[in-house]
């Protein structure tokens, strides 16, 4: 996970939980990991709490940035991407956001290797990215 701003607007080298602070910060909803997450980070840090509006659409959150509204916390994996063809960047910040934790669960059948070969290739994929060197999944 990281901070995610709009190019045009957050050109700061580095933020700080203080910076930020300032800003509306867009998370997913309450009550989710990153949502948690984020509060905790502002808590650990022993200063007031932030402005979090909770969005449960990674679009409608990347929307928002782009038209300068907030700074929002999105999967590093997402941004990238996003950020080739949208006024988007990487915010880098003094302290990190955990990494959003990816679960799968599925059914062993002896009669089909397709399961564990899917979960297989997203694991490789969740690690080592689609082609490219080993990227984090945060």
């Amino acid at each position: 996970m990281c901070f995610v701003g709009n190019r045009e607007l957050h050109r700061r080298r580095r933020y700080t939980l203080p910076d930020l602070l300032a800003l509306d910060l867009l998370t997913f909803q309450r009550g989710s990991q990153p949502h948690v997450a984020l509060l905790e980070l502002f808590r650990e840090s022993g200063g007031p709490a932030p402005r979090v509006h909770a969005i449960s659409s990674i679009s409608a959150m990347a929307q928002l940035v782009e038209a300068g509204f907030g700074i929002a916390t999105l999967p590093r994996a997402v941004v990238e991407p996003l950020a080739r063809r949208l006024p988007l960047r990487v915010l880098p910040c003094s302290d990190a956001l955990e990494p959003l934790p990816i679960y799968a669960s599925y059914r062993d059948d002896p009669s089909s290797p397709l399961p564990e070969a899917a979960l297989g290739s997203a694991v490789v994929h969740a690690t080592h990215g689609a082609g490219s060197s080993k990227k984090s999944m945060s």
